[in-house]
């Protein structure tokens, strides 16, 4: 019995699906099903009642989740404490996402760095899924994530900040002037989208694909100064509001759907007890931001 197989099995029990563990650890399910099966080998008896659609625990699986989990937890905090002794003490790990990564920075993190310039920061953007996976195997120590719909099971989150998409672009723009919009108004034109996740779709393609709808999509990337240098003519730019604001050449109306509204929040790991560094970051932002402490 290996501690990643625990892990596996912890994980597809918190999510009740295979293929969203796997994704998690970034394997293939085949693996993750054969990682799983091994264990039973090993324990001789099954782990999940594989007999109907409805993913369910035997009441041996059952017996073992408990017994899991304290294991998995107590390995963390194992992994945690020898950390805090090496190299990484007294430096807090934190993790972004590229898309609100120059607001993060320049904002909230460099504010906190200045105000505790003995509490250094290690800052690292990555995907959300790799930022989530960071905090679950405490390789970060917290997160800083659009986190509209991330798990208030498994993690702690502390929402500081609401934004929104909005459509950007130059002032010859045919739609340049309106307030707002919808995607029905912005399709005619070609559109430039954030791309967070080389092996997922932009979120902006995947809603309008949920609806029917087809865009000219005319470029993803991840990277912000490439897609504002690409904005002109009819060409639009689906960004968050406060890196437009920025862009004094150029205007942006407001995207009216449902999926434009923007919860930034800061995500740890639920069962994790912060240290005092991570814990002081955590209060500086309910201060900054006037949240109930």
């Amino acid at each position: 019995m290996k501690l990643s197989q625990i892990r596996y099995f912890v994980t597809v029990c918190q999510y009740g699906n295979m293929t969203r563990a796997a994704e998690e650890f970034h394997i293939s399910q085949p693996a993750l099903t054969k990682a799983i099966q091994a264990l039973e080998e090993e324990f001789g008896f099954p782990l999940f009642d594989r007999s109907g659609k409805k993913f369910r625990l035997t009441a041996e699986g059952k017996v073992f989740r408990e017994q899991a989990e304290e294991l998995v937890d107590h390995a963390d905090r194992v992994i945690r404490d020898m950390r805090e002794l090496g190299n990484c003490r007294g430096k807090i790990h934190v993790v972004t996402m590229p898309n609100i990564g120059v607001f993060v920075v320049s904002g909230p993190l460099w504010q906190f760095q200045q105000e505790h310039p003995q509490t250094p920061l290690n800052v690292v953007e990555t995907t959300k899924n790799s930022a989530l996976e960071a905090l679950d195997h405490e390789t970060a120590d917290i997160a800083v994530l659009i986190s509209n719909r991330i798990s208030r099971e498994k993690y702690q989150v502390l929402p500081f900040f609401h934004s929104q998409v909005v459509y950007c672009m130059g002032p010859e723009h045919p739609l340049a002037g309106r307030k707002s919009v919808v995607f029905q108004d912005v399709l005619p034109y070609p559109m430039i989208l954030e791309k967070n996740d080389s092996r997922q779709p932009p979120v902006i393609a995947k809603q309008l694909a949920r609806r029917g709808l087809t865009g000219d999509i005319f470029l993803c990337t991840q990277q912000h100064e490439t897609a504002f240098q690409m904005v002109g003519g009819n060409i639009g730019y689906f960004v968050m509001r406060e890196l437009a604001e920025r862009q004094p050449q150029l205007c942006w109306a407001d995207l009216d759907e449902p999926e434009a509204s923007l919860e930034i929040g800061l995500v740890w790991k639920k069962k994790r007890r912060l240290d005092s560094d991570s814990g002081t970051l955590v209060q500086f932002i309910k201060e900054r931001y006037r949240l109930p402490v």
